[in-house]
C-alpha cells in the first residue's frame, strides 16, 4: 500500500492545516531531511476539505489526550485508498527550522485568529 506523509501543527489544541512531505529519495532519512535537502514541504498540502478535516479533528484530539501545551505536531498517513492512519503526536520543547510547525506557522502567519 502506497501512502503520503501529512503533518499538523497544534498550539494550544487548535490545528494548522496539513502539508505534506515530498521527497526526492527513495528514503526518507536524516541526511535526506536535514543536509541534503532532498525534501520539501507542499503547504497546504493536496488533499480534500473532507481529509483535512478528518486530519485535523484527530490532530486536535492526540493533542489533548496527550496533555499537549504549546507547540506539537501530529503527523498521519493518507493511503492511496483515501483512507487516514495516525503516526505520531509529538511535543515540541524546541523548534529546527525544518520541520513542519515552524514551516506551517510561517506560511499560514496567526493562523489562531484565522481558525
Amino acid at each position: 500500500m502506497k501512502s503520503r506523509l501529512v503533518s499538523l501543527g497544534n498550539y494550544d489544541v487548535k490545528s494548522t492545516l496539513p502539508g505534506e512531505v515530498v521527497k526526492d529519495v527513495a528514503f526518507y532519512d536524516y541526511e535526506a531531511k536535514y543536509i541534503d535537502n532532498k525534501i520539501t514541504m507542499d503547504i497546504p498540502a493536496k488533499i480534500s476539505d473532507d481529509v483535512v478535516a478528518v486530519m485535523r479533528k484527530n490532530a486536535e484530539a492526540a493533542f489533548r489526550a496527550i496533555g499537549g501545551l504549546g507547540l506539537s505536531r501530529c503527523d498521519f498517513f493518507y493511503t492511496d485508498k483515501g483512507e487516514v492512519f495516525p503516526k505520531r503526536a509529538q511535543h515540541y520543547a524546541r523548534i529546527h527550522p525544518m520541520v513542519y510547525v515552524s514551516l506551517a506557522l510561517g506560511q499560514y502567519g496567526d493562523f489562531l485568529s484565522q481558525n
